[in-house]
This record gives structure tokens, C-alpha cells and sequence, in this order.
């Protein structure tokens, strides 16, 4: 069985990279986008089981990618990995469907975890 593919959508490349090699060394197939366009075309090119998003980018909002990704594929999981967490976003993410929401300055080990945690329930 193939390893579950994940995209990772955030406009900073560093922080991009960053989650991609970190998901890439736990045997994910990992696909990156750093804009919004682009992870919308990587979405309706590839499955992946799982979406991570950043919230706030500058050519369209988290919530609306994420409710334009859920309007393609309504089972596909997402987590918003974001620097931006409030109450009301946490709220508002969790309320539409979104599995997590995660601090960008978790500590790396966290983010394996929930990535892990997510797909093996999704495998059920």
C-alpha cells in the first residue's frame, strides 16, 4: 500500500520546506504549494489524504481554500498550520470541518504526531 500523500499549502517557502522535509523523512509522499492557485491545481491533479494549510496568505484566505478544497473532495482531511491562531479562527476552522489546528511555533515532534494520528483514523 502506498504511503498517504499530503499538501503542504503556505506561503512562506522557509516554513514550507521545513513541514515538507519533515513529513518527507516519515515516508510521506509530500506535494508543496505556496500559494493558493497553485495548491488548488496540485489538489485536482493528485489524492492526497491530507491537507495542511496556512491560514493567512496573501492571495486568498485559508478558510477559502479550505472551503474550495472540502467543495471538491468533502472527505479529504485538513489541519491548518498557522502563526495567526485565535479563539475565533481555532473556532471557525474546527466548526467547518477542519481535523486540527496547530501552532506554527509547535514543536516539530507535535505536527508528526497529529499528521500520524489523522491518517491512521482516516484508514479505519
Amino acid at each position: 500500500m502506498p504511503n498517504p500523500r499530503i499538501l503542504v499549502v503556505d506561503d512562506e517557502r522557509d516554513s514550507c520546506l521545513i513541514t515538507v522535509r519533515l513529513l518527507t523523512d516519515q515516508g510521506y509522499e509530500v506535494d508543496a504549494a505556496y500559494d493558493a492557485l497553485s495548491a488548488m491545481k496540485l489538489f485536482g491533479e493528485e489524492s492526497h489524504e491530507l491537507v495542511i494549510l496556512d491560514y493567512r496568505m496573501p492571495d486568498m484566505d485559508g478558510m477559502d481554500l479550505f472551503a474550495t478544497i472540502k467543495s471538491q473532495r468533502a472527505g479529504v482531511c485538513v489541519v491548518f498550520h498557522t502563526a495567526h491562531a485565535t479563539i475565533d479562527m481555532v473556532n471557525e476552522a474546527l466548526a467547518a470541518g477542519a481535523k486540527r489546528v496547530i501552532p506554527k511555533d509547535a514543536h516539530s515532534t507535535e505536527l508528526v504526531d497529529v499528521v500520524r494520528e489523522i491518517l491512521d483514523a482516516a484508514a479505519i
